[in-house]
């Protein structure tokens, strides 16, 4: 039921925003699958559906697995897949998916790996316990690990780190959040981590390391980059660095503060949006305050004879008392 760009994503009727997250894709918060992004419904989740005018209901609201949501709409579905691989032709990208190309040209190429952020400029005077905590790139969601590796030749003073979060819409709010933002003197650089396949898979051997960062299975739904891919940095790019907001916290003023990194760009965002829709109610409900029932008494004792040229008209008992 949503409109959807050029691309195959899913946008927002009432906005005209792409649906982001996973968990906006996912929920129905009516029976006709009218969705609307977080922003929208939180301004009018008390009101009535837009597209059916049923009005919202806890009851009525729906979270489907990515299972269920393949099951009941393998249409929205395939016009996303569809979607992405028009989008990288006519970037002129030669994306691939890892079940299309031959079994022998696995080890020659990169996955990307949508929950996994590489950032670089990170200063060494904080700890991996420290940027793992809320106050850092723990604020963004759970990371399930992090890898810090020395800075390259030209600053010994920073490191790169390769976060791994639980959930791909920690890694993409990481990177739409705190890249470009300072951190201790040096600015932050933040994109989507790629890796490998695991050569032990590769070889129809069985890995025996429990830690084995690579990957152990093939999908169709893994974007590969191939050594041309690589090579041609600016179509890379493309693809591990999404679209950054504009009107964020980077702390040029002062960039050598170390007491965090800004907040979640998406969590404020629906915060603002939550206080003026709070706001937009209370106007309203001040605009339609009620009078003190004794005041409405005290008028209609003074104004219950009515004259109209020099003819009293007296109300009836039942209208002085409304």
């Amino acid at each position: 039921m949503n409109d959807n760009g050029s691309d195959g994503t899913e946008l927002c009727p009432l906005c005209c925003n792409e649906l982001n997250s996973e968990d906006e894709r996912l929920f129905f918060p009516c029976p006709c699958n009218f969705q609307v992004c977080a922003f929208c419904f939180a301004r009018i989740q008390d009101r009535d559906c837009p597209h059916c005018r049923t009005p919202y209901a806890k009851g009525n609201y729906r979270t489907l697995t990515p299972a269920e949501f393949a099951v009941q709409f393998p249409h929205r579905v395939r016009r996303q897949q569809a979607g992405k691989h028009t989008a990288a032709r006519s970037s002129g990208m030669d994306i691939l998916c890892a079940t299309s190309i031959p079994r022998s040209e696995l080890p020659h190429v990169r996955v990307l790996q949508t929950n996994l952020v590489y950032v670089t400029g990170v200063t060494n005077s904080l700890t991996t316990d420290e940027l793992k905590s809320p106050l850092f790139f723990g604020r963004y969601g759970h990371i399930t690990k992090l890898v810090a590796k020395p800075g390259q030749y030209t600053n010994r003073s920073t490191q790169a780190l390769y976060i791994t979060y639980t959930h791909k819409e920690s890694a993409h709010e990481c990177i739409i959040s705190a890249t470009d933002t300072y951190l201790g003197g040096h600015l932050l650089k933040c994109s989507f981590g790629t890796t490998k396949f695991c050569n032990a898979f590769l070889e129809n051997r069985t890995c025996v390391n429990r830690e084995c960062m690579f990957l152990h299975e093939v999908r169709p739904d893994q974007v590969v980059f191939t050594e041309n891919d690589m090579s041609h940095k600016k179509r890379f790019n493309e693809q591990t660095h999404p679209r950054v907001p504009s009107n964020r916290i980077t702390y040029a003023e002062n960039q050598g503060q170390l007491n965090g990194l800004p907040p979640s760009w998406t969590k404020e965002q629906f915060k603002k949006s939550c206080a003026n829709s709070t706001a937009n109610v209370s106007v309203e409900a001040r605009t339609r305050r009620v009078l003190p029932q004794e005041l409405l008494n005290a008028f209609a004792l003074k104004f219950s004879s009515l004259q109209i040229g020099m003819v009293p008209i007296m109300l009836p008992p039942a209208q002085m008392a409304q």
